[in-house]
């Protein structure tokens, strides 16, 4: 990959590659990475800071027509089960133990009270 000070040389070069539609994905990776380096060195009222955001805003929008279902679908379920393997035995716990305390709670309670269940 280039040094960043030579690719600050040409930002509309960047920039016009972010458009190209053929660019390899390595070479549109260094494109983007080199445009999201210099956005936030720029300072108002640079012209080409519009220019930048629209630029990268293309670039994500290419990848997110280029991703697969399985990439954006795999990980949120992945995590969604993990979750539930973690929390379910948990919620099944504190179910148990809240039930048998009220149990012996209503238990102790009708004791006081003289009331049996014969």
């Amino acid at each position: 990959m280039k040094k960043y000070s030579e690719l600050t040389i040409d930002i509309k070069k960047s920039i016009a590659s972010a458009y190209d539609l053929n660019l390899p994905k390595k070479k549109m990776e260094e494109v983007k990475s080199h445009l999201a380096y210099i956005l936030p060195r720029l300072h108002e009222p640079n012209t080409l800071i519009n220019q930048i955001k629209e630029a990268l805003a293309f670039i994500h929008e290419q990848e997110g027509r280029t991703q697969s279902w399985k990439d954006w679908l795999v990980k949120p379920v992945l995590v969604a089960i993990a979750t539930g393997l973690i929390t379910a035995p948990i919620s099944f716990y504190v179910g148990i133990t809240i039930e048998k305390s009220k149990a012996a709670e209503c238990e102790a309670h009708t004791k006081n009270k003289g009331i049996t269940n014969q």
